[in-house]
Order: structure tokens, then sequence, then C-alpha cells
């Protein structure tokens, strides 16, 4: 919580693609703000409140390298997606023959 009210309402999942794109695993809060890029396939996901299951993630992390493995190399598979380039090829793809920019 800020002074101001919780965070979550409005922030951006933004910084979760550049964390997606470090090829590290990602342990993070579970909050549907994130959950639109994140979820257990590609990051562990934690109740902002639930120190055990931080705590849990965290062991799992240090002792599980195949599971730590294929999160991080799900979430880069997974960001390959979503790049700038990748966008723009979308938008030029999409636009209608004869269409105009103004």
């Amino acid at each position: 919580m800020t002074s101001s009210g919780h965070t979550a309402s409005y922030m951006s999942p933004m910084k979760m693609f550049e964390y997606k794109a470090t090829g590290r695993m990602i342990i993070a809060s579970d909050m549907p703000v994130l959950r639109e890029v994140l979820n257990e396939s590609n990051a562990a996901l934690c109740a902002p409140e639930d120190i055990h299951g931080w705590r849990t993630a965290l062991k799992r992390a240090q002792t599980d390298s195949v599971w730590r493995k294929n999160l991080s190399a799900t979430a880069l598979v997974d960001v390959s997606n979503f790049t700038w380039k990748r966008r723009v090829r979308d938008i030029l793809a999409n636009m209608t023959v004869g269409s105009t920019l103004h």
C-alpha cells in the first residue's frame, strides 16, 4: 500500500516483459494485473502476503533446477511474441491497402 492507495489497481505489467526477456526465473505476486502476462508455466506466483509461499518458492528455486530452468525457458519463448518489431509488423500487416496515415 502507498499513501495514495493500493498500486495494483493502476500499475502496468510492462516490467514483466523485461523480466521474461532476461531468461531468468521470475517469482512475482499473484495479482490480476500480473496474470495478464504471467502464469504458472512461466513464473512462480505467490500471494502478496503469503510469506510461507514466497519462502517455499525461493527454496524450490534454489533446489529444483529443472523447475527453475523450465519456467525461465517458457518465459523467454513467451516474450518473443511481444517485441516492438513484431508489434509493428503485425500493425502493418493489418492495415488495409490504400489507407493513409494522418
